[in-house]
């Protein structure tokens, strides 16, 4: 029995082994077929009898993922992409604090902030939650926030103003942005002589050291926290250092007319004193205190012509600038050079058979009405031979009278008489010396001239000068330089006889001309302009007249080109006083063209005005710029400075030639305002720019001048808003430079059909 029994548990035994044996070969088999197969073992067993269960879950599987960069404040979006062959439902984690995954769909969808940048290792998750013995599966990339610095979108231009004045109202907002949006912060670095601050709106206010003018320089800093980026360098002229700019408007550099005559006109960026000289003559002085000016010059002949306009700001800063331009002879202001025609003055005769070219309109005179006669009479469209009597007459008064021979033979002139080449001017209305002058009348040799002076003073005396001068200023006061002689009328000096008649001095025998009646004693020659003050005005800084300078001299001139401006200043003395008294301060200035000045500057005790202003406003449309001053002190006196000035053009010349038709289209323009879309602007200058290179190809002709700022352009001194200008190569009478003269500055549009 026992014996049965222990065979009986041997049988068992075998069994088991038996059923271990094939579950260790399944294990076996199932791990060579698929490595990553889960099996889970599970089972209970007594003496008797036992259970084993097998689960079997294949591991989910996760897609690789690359390295990922992000800028902060940009959305960070990434799709982390897992299957499972055995079709469970997965579930996602993520190892960071800076986002949380989609624990069902695997997203990542987050927007860094600028505390999270930086670079960050990530580890992903998988697990098939759903399996009776889940797997789970990692993978890992680098994430990297990282922040761009902020960025510098304009150039902050240089600073220029008055001594004693705070500049505010730079905003380096309109300078600077950031990428990210992030806010912004500011900081300068400056030079000497000069304090900045920048307020909670990132206002700019700068503070130049009392009574110090000359340059400095500053530089700004954006910081968004973690980068910064710098502007560029500025350079602040304080007094105003910098020479005026000059902007030459008219004459064209080609140009046409019919007499010796030329409009020239000038601006300049900073009011002062502007002076020209023209091919070399005297200097003449167009204005003071101004922005800019307009004169009639009289030309000494046409062909080439150089000028060189000076500008002098109220520090004493010179400016030279050389316009060189040529003028053609047009008598019948036609449009066309008399070069270029058979009948220069539209008389009706064959410039081969016509001596005399031009009729009244073409001699260039200064005084109402002028009249003209040969052989004593007023028709000069015909032909004409032989010597001639020509008298010019001012109403009924004569003002010159010569014989003229016209050599006509062969069927030709041989001699040509141009009206256009005659200058006649005569004293201004309020003088206090009648006054002629005669130029470009050329006689022969055996030839004089017989003139007439008006009869002011009634001193009996003329001053003759028979040289070839260009202004009656040429005649010395005293009448005594080389040429000059002091004619007693009536009576006789050499050749040169003076009669006296009821309002006029009759002088005969002359040969070039210029005279003018004498006073019993000399007359007082003209004071020189000068570019300094007695009150400081915009520059003192005391404004309303609280600071004058008493005496200012030049006590050296360098002998180098150019200098560092440079100002040292006393101090105020006496050091304290009270209204009425005054203080004086002595200051040596060493300017930019090494002239050392010393000024000795004085100032009203008590309450010193100190002006705030801001800094020049975009131009308006009336072509203007404006800023606000205010007395920070609060003195109750009168503003001393500008507080608006006209815009500077940028002068873009184009030419025409004289058979072309201007078409000016008024286009664009609905309600366009400075503050508009700036798009439209520069969609005009890009229609405009291949019509200028055009017309700068054509040959031989006129040239307007196109002036643009932001929303306009003008051609010649009239503007057009926002217009184009077309030309096409057609013959007609229009003319496009007369119908702009006479627009009057309004919107207009000319139009011509097209044949």
């Amino acid at each position: 029995m026992k014996k049965s029994k222990e065979m009986k548990k041997d049988k068992e035994k075998s069994k088991w082994r038996r059923v271990m044996l094939a579950v260790a070969l399944v294990l076996v088999a199932v791990s060579i077929i698929n490595t990553f197969v889960l099996i889970t073992l599970a089972g209970k067993a007594t003496e008797g009898s036992g259970q084993v269960s097998l689960c079997i879950n294949h591991p989910p599987t996760i897609q690789a993922i690359s390295n990922q960069s992000v800028d902060h404040n940009s959305m960070f979006t990434l799709q982390i992409n897992a299957t499972d062959s055995d079709n469970h439902s997965l579930v996602y984690y993520d190892n960071t604090t800076l986002f949380n995954i989609s624990n069902s769909t695997g997203l990542i969808n987050f927007t860094p902030t600028i505390v999270q940048i930086g670079n960050y290792s990530i580890l992903i998750t998988v697990r098939d939650y759903t399996s009776s013995c889940p797997a789970n599966v990692s993978t890992a990339f680098n994430l990297n926030i990282y922040n761009l610095p902020p960025v510098n979108n304009a150039t902050i231009p240089n600073q220029s103003w008055e001594i004693d004045v705070w500049l505010t109202g730079l905003d380096l907002d309109n300078y600077f942005y950031d990428p990210e949006n992030d806010t912004l912060s500011y900081s300068s670095v400056h030079g000497d002589n000069i304090e900045i601050d920048i307020n909670s709106l990132n206002v700019v206010t700068f503070y130049p050291d009392v009574g110090w003018n000359g340059v400095t320089w500053a530089r700004f800093i954006a910081s968004d926290t973690l980068a910064t980026k710098e502007s560029n360098n500025l350079t602040l002229g304080v007094g105003d250092v910098t020479p005026p700019t000059i902007f030459v408007h008219q004459p064209n550099i080609t140009e046409s007319s019919n007499k010796l005559k030329s409009i020239l006109k000038v601006s300049i960026s900073e009011r002062g004193t502007i002076k020209y000289r023209l091919n070399n003559q005297s200097n003449v002085t167009l204005c003071t205190s101004c922005f800019g000016g307009i004169k009639n010059i009289t030309l000494p002949y046409f062909g080439n012509h150089s000028i060189t306009i000076y500008a002098i700001d109220m520090y004493g800063n010179l400016n030279s600038k050389v316009h060189n331009f040529t003028n053609y002879l047009d008598s019948d202001n036609d449009g066309i050079p008399d070069s270029e025609e058979n009948d220069a003055d539209n008389d009706g005769l064959n410039d081969t058979n016509d001596c005399l070219i031009g009729d009244a309109s073409n001699v260039n005179f200064n005084f109402g009405q002028l009249n003209l006669t040969i052989n004593g009479s007023t028709n000069l469209s015909k032909q004409f031979s032989g010597n001639n009597p020509i008298r010019f007459t001012n109403g009924t008064l004569p003002i010159l009278e010569f014989d003229y021979n016209f050599s006509f033979n062969y069927s030709a002139c041989q001699r040509l008489f141009r009206l256009s080449e005659i200058i006649l001017e005569k004293q201004e209305n309020n003088a206090a010396r009648g006054s002629v002058l005669v130029r470009g009348v050329n006689l022969s040799t055996e030839s004089t001239k017989t003139i007439y002076v008006d009869r002011i003073n009634s001193s009996g005396n003329v001053c003759l000068k028979d040289a070839d001068i260009t202004e009656i200023s040429e005649i010395s006061s005293g009448c005594n330089e080389t040429g000059e002689y002091n004619l007693t009328c009536p009576g006789s000096l050499g050749n040169y006889t003076c009669s006296v008649l009821t309002s006029q001095y009759k002088i005969t025998g002359v040969t070039h001309s210029g005279a003018i009646e004498l006073t019993g004693e000399a007359p007082a020659a003209e004071t020189p302009s000068s570019s300094s003050s007695s009150s400081s005005g915009g520059g003192g800084g005391g404004g309303g007249g609280s600071y004058k300078i008493i005496e200012e001299k030049i006590i050296e001139v360098g002998k180098n080109a150019t200098c560092e401006a440079q100002t040292k200043c006393t101090p105020w003395i006496p050091v304290n006083c009270t209204s009425p008294e005054t203080q004086n301060q002595t200051c040596i200035l060493v300017r930019t063209n090494c002239i050392v000045v010393e000024k000795v500057i004085e100032k009203v005790c008590g309450c010193v005005p100190q002006w705030e202003c801001s800094v020049w406003s975009e131009c308006t449309l009336n072509d203007i710029q404006i800023r606000t001053c205010t007395d920070k002190n609060n003195c109750g006196q009168a503003l001393g400075m500008d507080i608006q000035k006209e815009c500077e053009f940028t002068n873009v010349e184009a030419e025409i030639k004289p058979s072309a038709i201007a078409l000016v289209g008024k286009a664009f323009w609905g309600g366009l305002k400075r503050s508009a879309d700036y798009g439209v602007y520069w969609i005009t200058l890009v229609m405009l720019l291949p019509l200028i290179l055009f017309l700068v190809r054509l040959r031989n002709g006129k040239k307007i001048s196109i002036l643009f700022n932001d929303t306009s352009f003008k051609v010649d001194e009239h503007e057009i808003k926002v217009c184009t200008v077309v030309c096409v190569n057609q013959q007609d009478k229009v003319n496009l430079l007369e119908k702009i003269k006479t627009s009057h500055d309004e919107e207009f549009k000319i139009e011509r059909e097209i044949e």
